[in-house]
């Protein structure tokens, strides 16, 4: 086998199966140095959030723009015994929820696209900053 046919291979291989390829790639990008920015203002307000009771952080939300869903499976969340510090842990969440749109993207909206496209489009997806 020649490297063209080799490249043929793999090119169609990314085609066929694109979350293979991909989804992998895009934990990689958002998991790598988890920790390294400095805490955000509406980070820190879900800190604040999750430092409080289970039964409190309903009324805590009641007029905060995320669903106090999210608050609540946060603080689920947080007390999994995973690595790193309290703000990685949280970070940790919305990259598990990011990598989860992307199957939900490409199983609800991309599949009937023609391979070339349905690849483009994620490729853009998967390296878009957040």
């Amino acid at each position: 086998m020649n490297s063209k046919s080799a490249a043929q291979g793999a090119a169609r291989f990314c085609l066929l199966h694109p979350l293979l390829v991909l989804l992998p790639l895009q934990a990689c990008l958002l998991f790598w140095r988890i920790g390294l920015l400095t805490i955000w203002t509406d980070e820190l307000h879900t800190l604040h959030v999750l430092a409080l009771p289970i039964g409190q952080i309903w009324e805590a939300v009641r007029a905060h723009t995320h669903p106090p869903l999210y608050f609540l499976l946060a603080r689920m969340w947080i007390d999994l015994p995973l690595p790193g510090e309290i703000i990685e842990r949280v970070r940790y969440l919305s990259c598990v929820f990011t990598l989860i749109a992307t199957l939900l993207l490409d199983r609800l909206w991309l599949a009937k696209l023609r391979p070339s496209r349905r690849f483009t489009v994620l490729l853009l997806w998967c390296l878009s900053p957040e």
